[in-house]
Protein backbone atom coordinates (compact mmCIF):
# COMPACT_ATOMS: atom_id res chain seq x y z
CA UNK A 1 0.00 0.00 0.00
CA UNK A 2 1.39 3.30 -1.50
CA UNK A 3 1.48 6.23 0.76
CA UNK A 4 0.11 8.74 -1.75
CA UNK A 5 -2.54 6.10 -2.08
CA UNK A 6 -3.70 6.11 1.60
CA UNK A 7 -3.87 9.97 0.97
CA UNK A 8 -5.72 10.49 -1.58
CA UNK A 9 -8.22 7.82 -0.24
CA UNK A 10 -8.28 9.87 2.62
CA UNK A 11 -8.96 12.91 1.24
CA UNK A 12 -11.41 11.69 -1.12
CA UNK A 13 -13.15 10.21 2.05
CA UNK A 14 -12.96 14.05 4.06
CA UNK A 15 -14.34 15.11 0.96
CA UNK A 16 -16.92 13.06 0.05
CA UNK A 17 -18.23 13.07 3.94
CA UNK A 18 -18.23 17.03 3.42
CA UNK A 19 -20.50 17.17 0.90
CA UNK A 20 -22.85 14.65 2.38
CA UNK A 21 -23.01 16.53 5.35
CA UNK A 22 -23.58 19.88 3.38
CA UNK A 23 -25.63 18.09 0.69
CA UNK A 24 -28.33 16.21 3.67
CA UNK A 25 -28.37 19.75 5.59
CA UNK A 26 -29.10 21.38 2.40
CA UNK A 27 -31.83 18.85 1.22
CA UNK A 28 -33.30 18.58 4.90
CA UNK A 29 -33.95 22.11 6.03
CA UNK A 30 -34.95 23.17 2.36
CA UNK A 31 -37.11 20.34 2.48
CA UNK A 32 -38.71 20.40 6.06
CA UNK A 33 -39.39 24.26 5.13
CA UNK A 34 -41.08 23.79 1.30
CA UNK A 35 -43.32 21.62 3.66
CA UNK A 36 -44.04 23.59 6.27
CA UNK A 37 -44.88 26.29 3.78
CA UNK A 38 -46.88 23.96 1.73
CA UNK A 39 -48.84 22.38 4.87
CA UNK A 40 -49.40 26.18 5.75
CA UNK A 41 -51.44 27.16 2.66
CA UNK A 42 -52.86 23.93 2.67
CA UNK A 43 -54.09 23.87 6.07
CA UNK A 44 -56.48 26.93 5.45
CA UNK A 45 -59.95 26.56 5.23
CA UNK A 46 -61.72 26.73 1.55
CA UNK A 47 -64.89 28.53 0.86
CA UNK A 48 -66.69 28.89 -2.57
CA UNK A 49 -64.95 29.90 -5.60
CA UNK A 50 -61.51 31.15 -3.37
CA UNK A 51 -60.29 27.37 -3.99
CA UNK A 52 -58.66 28.13 -7.03
CA UNK A 53 -56.89 31.05 -6.02
CA UNK A 54 -55.97 28.55 -2.77
CA UNK A 55 -54.19 26.04 -4.61
CA UNK A 56 -52.69 28.11 -6.75
CA UNK A 57 -50.77 29.98 -3.89
CA UNK A 58 -48.68 26.15 -3.38
CA UNK A 59 -46.93 26.83 -6.28
CA UNK A 60 -44.95 29.52 -4.64
CA UNK A 61 -43.21 27.16 -2.02
CA UNK A 62 -42.91 24.37 -3.98
CA UNK A 63 -41.34 26.53 -7.28
CA UNK A 64 -38.68 28.24 -4.17
CA UNK A 65 -37.99 24.92 -2.30
CA UNK A 66 -37.55 21.88 -4.22
CA UNK A 67 -35.09 23.32 -6.59
CA UNK A 68 -32.80 23.77 -3.29
CA UNK A 69 -33.56 20.50 -2.12
CA UNK A 70 -32.87 19.26 -5.36
CA UNK A 71 -29.77 20.48 -5.17
CA UNK A 72 -28.82 19.36 -1.60
CA UNK A 73 -29.58 15.86 -2.87
CA UNK A 74 -27.71 15.66 -5.57
CA UNK A 75 -24.45 17.49 -3.75
CA UNK A 76 -25.47 14.58 -1.55
CA UNK A 77 -25.34 11.47 -3.50
CA UNK A 78 -22.40 13.30 -5.44
CA UNK A 79 -20.16 12.99 -1.71
CA UNK A 80 -21.77 9.52 -1.23
CA UNK A 81 -19.74 8.40 -4.68
CA UNK A 82 -17.01 9.77 -3.55
CA UNK A 83 -16.55 7.56 -0.32
CA UNK A 84 -17.52 4.63 -2.28
CA UNK A 85 -14.95 5.27 -5.00
CA UNK A 86 -12.12 5.88 -2.08
CA UNK A 87 -13.66 2.96 -0.07
CA UNK A 88 -13.43 0.53 -3.19
CA UNK A 89 -9.54 1.73 -4.39
CA UNK A 90 -8.82 1.18 -0.59
CA UNK A 91 -10.02 -2.61 -0.46
CA UNK A 92 -7.98 -3.40 -3.55
CA UNK A 93 -4.95 -1.91 -2.11
CA UNK A 94 -5.26 -3.82 0.55
CA UNK A 95 -6.28 -7.20 -1.13
CA UNK A 96 -2.79 -6.28 -3.10
CA UNK A 97 -0.25 -6.01 -0.10
CA UNK A 98 -1.73 -9.13 1.24
CA UNK A 99 -0.89 -11.22 -1.71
Amino acid sequence: MTASGTDSNRMSRFWGALLMALGGLVAGLCGLCTLGFSALFLSEPCHGPDCAAKYSGLILPLVLGLPPTAVGVVVFLVGLGLVRRANRGAGKAVDKAFE
